[in-house]
């Protein structure tokens, strides 16, 4: 399933930016301006030598990212603060959907998956937007078991160590999601990559 498979390969985007990280000891001197210019350029690495080849059925078409995935992300990042900021961009069905995924990051018997088949089979949606959103909802479920399993490492290899899991997870899913829906998976990977990071460290 793609959105499994991005919420894994986000993951490990995030294990590869803070493996980094720790290797970077200057960066608790840096502006936040620069550490962000660090954190795409990690996640640009990452991409590119990890999962740049790879393919996925994303419309009904296949679809391969193309050169302009660095300037999506980019673009996407300068263009959006936070992620309370594409979350007012999404339609009422979409948000819909989004709101019960919310409910997941503190009350673990919401049931993922039924609420990720129930997005899969809605005719009201395009076959990308149910990519996109599916993707949201398992990155949110990853994301969480993610931070609740490394939040002390995320704080010794960041700027700061009151890490806000909310937003990191929020950053994670909605940044993915927008990413998905507007350039492609690859995309989405990396977005909600870099803005989970540089919400961590901001």
């Amino acid at each position: 399933m793609i959105a499994k498979n991005l919420a894994q390969k986000h993951n490990e985007g995030l294990d590869y930016i803070y493996k980094n990280i720790d290797n970077e000891s200057y960066l608790r001197s840096l502006s936040q301006s620069d550490v962000n210019d660090k954190l795409l350029e990690l996640t640009f690495e990452y991409i590119s030598t990890k999962i740049q080849n790879t393919t996925y059925r994303t419309t009904k078409s296949t679809f391969i990212d193309n050169t302009d995935t660095v300037f999506q992300i980019n673009q996407i990042i300068n263009d959006y603060d936070n992620y309370g900021s594409i979350k007012e961009i999404m339609n009422e069905r979409t948000l819909n959907y989004a709101n019960i995924a919310e409910k997941y990051l503190n009350d673990s018997t919401i049931n993922i998956d039924s609420l990720s088949n129930t997005i899969a089979s809605d005719p009201e949606l395009s076959y990308t937007e149910r990519v996109a959103l599916c993707s949201f909802v398992k990155t949110l479920q990853y994301s969480k078991s993610y931070w609740n399993n490394n939040v002390w490492r995320s704080s010794k290899a960041c700027a700061r160590s009151n890490i806000s899991k909310e937003s990191v997870v929020f950053s994670d899913c909605y940044f993915l999601w927008f990413g998905t829906l507007s350039g492609g998976p690859i995309v989405g990977v990396g977005a909600g990559v870099v803005a989970s990071a540089i919400s961590a460290v901001m």
